[in-house]
């Protein structure tokens, strides 16, 4: 019975000094240091997409956006927000609101990332008959240049369905700009 009595007095004396897991990746840099941080994120972007179902019009399948993704990063792995912007085709503008997703792997200066998002576009010609709900799935690298501020650009499919056409599928490229809210004075 000593022995149970010890190594429970033991286990609770030494368990707040037990460390498991500890990770040992360490920053090379503030930027990257910021990057990890949790707190507000801001990503503007400028894209293009090309039709995938060339049709005889091709000219009417392609479009240029400039859309915005207002989040949070939980992690240094995952960041989470709500986006808007407008999207310019060959004769009407589109309005998307979305909700967004992207992870990434833990990595210093360069960092690869998946992006998932999806909502709806509201036209601003005819609601009713030219609206649609869409999904789209990304894959980039962000590029970590400044303490507050990373360029990311990416390319993936972008599947929209409602409208004149049941569906349409564009491949799509972003260039965007990742800005990070006020440093963390606990990351000092």
């Amino acid at each position: 019975m000593r022995k149970i009595i010890l190594f429970a007095v033991m286990c609770l004396l030494f368990a707040p000094m037990a460390e498991a897991q500890k990770s040992n990746l360490v920053p090379r840099s503030p930027g990257v240091r910021h990057d990890w941080a949790m707190g507000i994120v801001n990503i503007p972007e400028v894209g293009v997409g090309v039709g995938m179902s060339f049709p005889e019009a091709l000219e009417k399948y392609n479009f240029y956006s400039i859309t915005n993704v207002t989040g949070y990063q939980f992690t240094r792995n995952i960041k989470v927000g709500i986006g808007y912007g407008a999207q310019v085709h060959d004769s009407d503008v589109l309005l998307p609101i979305f909700g967004d997703i992207r992870v990434n792997p833990n990595a210093q200066g360069v960092v690869p990332f998946l992006a998932a998002s999806g909502g709806v576009e509201m036209a601003t010609s005819d609601f009713n008959n030219n609206s649609r709900i869409f999904i789209s799935g990304m894959v980039g690298v962000r590029v970590i240049t400044t303490t507050k501020i990373c360029t990311d650009i990416s390319m993936g499919a972008y599947v929209k369905a409602g409208g004149n056409e049941t569906k349409a599928t564009f491949l799509v490229l972003k260039l965007g700009i990742e800005i990070k809210g006020k440093k963390n004075d606990a990351l000092k």
